[in-house]
């Protein structure tokens, strides 16, 4: 009943029960700069632009980016065109789900790539190693 509540708006808007979603958080290093915020804006953006279906929202110091129906490696080459190289920017990427339901096990997975800063938007290479 609870969970009626919240997938029929999801569903009625596109989000179905067995879609593949990949959930993203991304900080910029220099996010409390006027240059870093600047620039997550711009990001937040240009990922609203390219992404087919998907949800983004800012939280703390972090956009969370929802991608639904589209590969990890179509997400990251359109991350990678998009971060330019640019060594400030963090991203940790959630393990694929196949189900709305399973959101969330995405959401706790990209969580430890942020902390230590270990994904970085590098290069081509880096995003498929």
């Amino acid at each position: 009943e609870n969970e009626d509540s919240y997938l029929n708006p999801l569903e009625s808007n596109g989000f179905f029960r067995d879609m593949n979603y990949t959930v993203l958080m991304i900080s910029c290093h220099t996010y409390d700069s006027d240059s870093g915020n600047s620039y997550l804006e711009q990001l937040e953006k240009k990922i609203r632009y390219f992404m087919s279906k998907g949800i983004v929202y800012e939280e703390g110091k972090h956009l969370i980016v929802l991608f639904a129906g589209e590969s990890v490696n179509d997400i990251s080459q359109k991350l990678y065109d998009v971060c330019q190289n640019n060594s400030d920017v963090y991203v940790g990427i959630g393990t694929t789900v196949s189900q709305l339901t399973d959101i969330h096990r995405s959401y706790e997975t990209f969580l430890p790539a942020v902390p230590d800063e270990s994904a970085l938007c590098l290069s081509y290479n880096h995003w498929h190693s």
